[in-house]
């Protein structure tokens, strides 16, 4: 039987959770029937060393350095601004970019990163395998420059997309998209609420919208975390609470700093770990120093490989803004823990209010009064870790991106 060719495009590689989540849908893929390329517009992504064998990188060189660190992303601005002199796109992009921007600031939702997926898509090199080809299926598997891309550079006899995030709350809408969804056979939502978000901006596309759930390899958490290092976890007789998220805006953590604080002064011994990277790392941690809470909170930036610390930790906190579907949540879930979760967009279908997790409000009081609630009560930690892991973590899904490419 011979293999349906499937490309797959992305931003980048870098250590985020739609990124997991690629890295996991190739190496489950069934390469008996299909054969997967992947792009990297960035070209870019420490996750690079995590790829299956089976996978075919169409970049002339894929760099296996982050885009998320302050160094890293430092490096990925300078390399697109080279690209993008050397291709015109300053030049090119010109309508895009006066149309775009002013109906943006107009609508009072100008965002500087959010034009520049644009160019990271016109910047992009393209393969002369890529041009060659005509694909069964082409994935763009994230939003922004990957898309745009598909629509641009891409034959395909079929074509699918997919959201990630709250489209609304992310700041994402028609003008910055440009139409890169109009000849999309399928757009892929990671929950009913991101499909909810993403119907209230395009609601001619509902018939073609349809949930698609993250696929984790359990199996892989479970196996990562077994021999992983644990850091500042190893001997710690504390309580261990952990954060694994971009210390971006939207997850919204000085709450919980906050809620570090008012820990501390009820009198818990803990340590904090948050792990990422991000612009408000500097804030963060003059918060934390102000709060003089320096030996309960500890920033560890960007860890490749945070299994060791997920396995120790006794509870998983996320109390976050807003989501998309969390990453770092199903792998806490896939690990059993204990967890407070915001109850906001993105993490309200993630389980059920004393069943799987506590659900908090998105205020530190409430963050430290749940925490405290399972620091307290070790027999209901248990049985939520217990229940967490029994949560289908959505690996049958891979058949819906079958049918598609048959077709």
């Amino acid at each position: 039987m011979k293999q349906k060719k499937i490309l797959f495009l992305n931003n980048t590689l870098s250590l985020g959770g739609a990124e997991r989540v690629l890295v996991d849908v190739l190496s489950l893929l069934d390469y008996e029937r299909f054969s997967a390329d992947l792009f990297v517009l960035s070209g870019q992504g420490e996750l690079k060393s995590d790829l299956d064998s089976r996978v075919h990188i169409l970049n002339s060189e894929l760099k296996d350095y982050s885009c998320l660190t302050a160094e890293g992303f430092i490096l990925f601005k300078k390399e697109l601004m080279s690209r993008m002199l050397k291709k015109g796109v300053f030049i090119r992009d010109i309508p895009y970019v006066l149309s775009t921007g002013i109906s943006a600031i107009k609508n009072k939702n100008f965002d500087m990163g959010k034009l520049s997926r644009r160019f990271l898509s016109d910047a992009a090199e393209v393969p002369g395998e890529l041009t060659r080809t005509e694909y069964d299926m082409a994935v763009a598997f994230v939003e922004g420059g990957a898309p745009h891309y598909m629509k641009t550079r891409v034959r395909a006899k079929k074509t699918c997309a997919f959201i990630h995030v709250d489209y609304g709350k992310a700041g994402y809408d028609r003008n910055y998209d440009g139409g890169v969804y109009d000849d999309t056979d399928r757009i892929f939502c990671v929950s009913e609420e991101v499909k909810s978000s993403f119907i209230a901006i395009y609601p001619e596309y509902e018939k073609k919208t349809f949930v698609f759930e993250n696929i984790i390899d359990a199996e892989r958490v479970k196996r990562k975390a077994e021999g992983a290092d644990a850091g500042v976890f190893n001997g710690e007789k504390r309580v261990k609470l952990l954060t694994v998220a971009r210390l971006y805006p939207q997850k919204a953590l000085s709450f919980s700093v906050n809620a570090a604080a008012l820990l501390k002064q009820r009198g818990i011994d803990f340590i904090w770990c948050f792990l990422g990277d991000g612009i408000e790392m500097d804030f963060l941690k003059a918060q934390v120093k102000e709060l003089g809470i320096e030996d309960n909170v500890r920033f560890m930036g960007l860890v490749s490989d945070p299994y060791g610390y997920l396995r120790e930790a006794d509870i998983y906190v996320h109390a976050t803004a807003f989501e998309g579907k969390s990453i770092a949540v199903r792998e806490a879930q896939i690990l059993e823990k204990p967890m407070v979760l915001s109850r906001v967009s993105g993490n309200i279908d993630q389980g059920r209010d004393h069943e799987t997790a506590l659900f908090c409000e998105l205020d530190e009081k409430d963050i430290a009064d749940k925490t405290e609630e399972l620091i307290r009560d070790k027999e209901m930690a248990c049985d939520l870790g217990k229940a967490a892991g029994c949560i289908d973590q959505g690996k049958g899904n891979l058949r819906t991106l079958y049918e598609l490419a048959e077709t």
